[in-house]
């Protein structure tokens, strides 16, 4: 039997291919939305926020040595 279930909604539980079986096969269709991955913003994002973070190491470490 092949079963096409939407997770987002409250009658799942009621489903028969709510309940996984040995030797049930899953499928999970691939999002149709843009990847983020290839987003530039979240590119740039990850790259300053880790610039900010060894910035931050460099000040905490030159307060502590002289303190």
């Amino acid at each position: 039997m092949m079963y096409t279930i939407d997770l987002t909604q409250a009658d799942i539980f009621a489903s028969p291919a709510f309940y996984v079986q040995q030797n049930d096969m899953i499928y999970v269709e691939p999002n149709k939305s843009k990847s983020i991955k290839s987003s530039p913003f979240y590119t740039y994002l990850s790259a300053g926020g880790s610039v900010l973070g060894v910035i931050s190491a460099i000040v905490s470490i030159v307060v502590l040595v002289t303190k």
